[in-house]
């Protein structure tokens, strides 16, 4: 058996755009669980806008693709422990996975090398599939937008004052804010997609404008 939690990132947050769901999706970020044609096993993101085709790799399934989760109806996180546990020697995930490499090869068609899978490796990727149907390992923490978080209704003047922070702000002012606020984040125990600290200098920059 093969422990496989080495391919987890210590976080992985899936984004959207727009961030806003009233908005049409233009675009969202998917992850992806994937195996290749020499028994590579990883997790990668993909960002589908509806243009980009399948990969002939996978098309061929030389490259088997599973996916994980999306952000197609809004950011949202993986559930990192849950990954581990079910990718760690002996988990869910690593039992199937390790049977599906098992039997996994690529051949010559005639036309192309493509992947074909033995009986028991079909079974295997079968039950994977039903294992991570529902986006079972999408995390159930709360994801907000960084502008959303950080301004919601109020005006950009309240929030540079709810920050401590004026028009004259240096970049270590700002830098301090955003080390406050992560700390803020992380007690709420949610997730902040987004660069909050490009919106804290977008802020400053229209109530300069309006000072004008």
């Amino acid at each position: 058996m093969t422990d496989y939690t080495a391919i987890v990132f210590d976080s992985l947050l899936l984004e959207r755009t727009p961030a806003d769901t009233s908005l049409a999706c233009r675009s969202h970020e998917a992850a992806l669980l994937m195996i290749d044609e020499h028994g590579q096993v990883s997790i990668s993101t993909r960002t589908y806008d509806g243009d980009a085709g399948t990969p002939a790799a996978e098309w061929h399934r030389r490259t088997l693709t599973y996916h994980l989760a999306d952000a197609q109806g809004g950011a949202r996180a993986l559930d990192i422990a849950r990954l581990k546990t079910d990718l760690a020697d002996g988990g869910r995930l690593a039992i199937l996975i390790d049977r599906i490499r098992a039997g996994h090869s690529v051949e010559w068609d005639g036309s192309n090398h493509v992947g074909r899978l033995t009986e028991d490796a079909q079974d295997a990727e079968s039950e994977l599939r039903d294992l991570i149907n529902d986006d079972a390992y999408a995390s159930t923490v709360e994801v907000w937008d960084a502008g959303i978080w950080l301004i919601g209704n109020n005006s950009d003047q309240e929030v540079l004052r709810e920050l401590g922070l004026t028009t004259s702000a240096t970049d270590e002012d700002i830098a301090a804010s955003v080390a406050s606020l992560k700390n803020e984040i992380k007690l709420q125990g949610i997730v902040v997609a987004g660069d909050l600290e490009g919106v804290i200098r977008e802020v400053i920059a229209r109530v300069r404008e309006d000072e004008v």
